[in-house]
């Protein structure tokens, strides 16, 4: 109950700016990092991994990506484009990417947004 809580919380922050800004009459250049973790994994693609791909995804994100279905979020970005005269333009990023404990406690995300904020790392 709580996951899928989260999953709605997610997709609604991730459409807030899209739906919110003022339309304008050309074009906008505007660059997203969709910045996630497990669960975002899963809005990003529009459904969970197979068996097979999560065998390939604990082997190889790129690798996940190239031969796995083709992910939902993207698409739907550009059909907002399409419709509203926008290039917004989305990417993906597994975070952290390094190494790192994770274990989704509070600690988890103070240690990793707060903490580490700014230029130089306190890691």
């Amino acid at each position: 109950m709580m996951k899928s809580k989260l999953i709605v919380f997610i997709a609604l922050v991730m459409t807030i700016p899209m739906i919110s800004c003022e339309q304008k009459k050309t074009a906008s250049d505007v660059k997203i990092i969709f910045l996630h973790h497990s669960t975002g994994l899963v809005i990003w693609n529009g459904k969970s991994d197979s068996k097979i791909g999560k065998f390939i995804r604990s082997k190889s994100n790129k690798l996940a990506n190239m031969i796995g279905a083709k992910a939902q979020l993207p698409s739907l970005v550009k059909e907002y484009n399409k419709e509203y005269n926008t290039n917004y333009q989305i990417n993906n990023m597994i975070f952290p990417d390094a190494p790192y404990a994770w274990a989704n406690f509070p600690y988890d995300y103070y240690y990793l947004w707060v903490k580490n904020e700014g230029e130089e790392p306190s890691i």
